[in-house]
């Protein structure tokens, strides 16, 4: 049984490895680091369509606003989320970060029993990137 548990977690954390460096990809990219809504949209309805367990992939800005959507949603704000607050509370009341560190939540998703992890990637000083 330990075996079992040990290659389970062995996969989820080269799951998580390969997708974090997804998204270390596409925030590298001009479009998304421009912070331009109408840049981003593309490339985050490109995400949802090639990795569906990430139903909603939005940017968020250093207001807590999302920039931009997958969806065709209105800008909500998130500023009161743990993975924004960690983040603030950290760093003096400013977001900050840089590819090496991360925040995550885990959550019941959007009116169904399945889990949701949320996890940012964060480009430069006081601009979050990335949740899904």
């Amino acid at each position: 049984m330990k075996s079992v548990a040990s290659r389970l977690g062995d996969k989820v954390e080269s799951w998580l490895r390969i997708n974090q460096q997804s998204l270390v990809e596409h925030a590298s990219t001009m479009a998304m680091q421009s912070m331009r809504p109408d840049m981003q949209k593309p490339i985050l309805i490109s995400l949802s369509l090639h990795q569906p367990w990430s139903f909603l992939v939005f940017t968020i800005g250093a207001d807590g606003m999302s920039v931009a959507r997958n969806d065709n949603l209105a800008p909500l704000n998130y500023a009161d989320r743990s993975y924004f607050q960690g983040r603030l509370e950290r760093q003096g009341g400013r977001p900050t970060g840089s590819d090496q560190s991360h925040d995550q939540q885990a959550v019941l998703g959007g009116g169904s029993a399945d889990p949701r992890f949320l996890r940012p990637l964060h480009r430069r000083a006081c601009e979050i990137e990335r949740a899904f």
